[in-house]
């Protein structure tokens, strides 16, 4: 063996002269293309096997009519809840109305009707969220559509 260098030599040298690992490893490639071979063979059955079960589904559902009516299934009633008013509120409440000579004389009686107006105007505010939030629920599920198993909502702004 020739090189340049003693260690260009040495690397040679080592490669070379691998003994008896040469001959097995050559062995070893002998045998590994034949188990390759019969891998190859095992991966084909296997996917002979999975398409003929695919084309037996095709086949079994080819025939069935699965088309949605998405027309039917919209739901096209409107939303039943009006819109709560302050007149309901202060009418279920008992609100009094404004009585200017009395208010003037009593000042116990002026701060009972501002407290009862404050308090409508609170449940006002309270049930409009609630009825906002119940519009807004009933446009959702009447625009969702299923993709994938996921469902995707295009929810509409309502103005109260």
């Amino acid at each position: 063996m020739t090189g340049r260098t003693r260690r260009e030599v040495e690397l040679k040298a080592r490669s070379n002269c691998s003994g008896g690992r040469s001959r097995r490893a050559a062995r070893g490639y002998a045998r590994r293309p034949a188990d390759a071979k019969e891998q190859a063979q095992l991966d084909t059955e296997a996917a002979l096997a999975a398409i003929e079960e695919h084309r037996s589904i095709l086949a079994a559902t080819l025939d069935v009519d699965d088309r949605l009516n998405w027309r039917a299934m919209k739901a096209t009633a409107p939303f039943g809840e009006l819109v709560p008013t302050l007149a309901e509120i202060r009418a279920e409440l008992s609100v009094s109305t404004e009585r200017r000579f009395i208010e003037r004389l009593s000042k116990k009686a002026l701060s009972a009707r501002e407290e009862a107006e404050q308090k409508a105007d609170e449940v006002l505010a309270e049930r409009r969220r609630t009825w906002r939030s119940a519009a807004l629920l009933l446009t959702v599920r009447r625009t969702s559509t299923m993709r994938g198993g996921r469902v995707f909502a295009r929810p509409t702004r309502r103005r109260c």
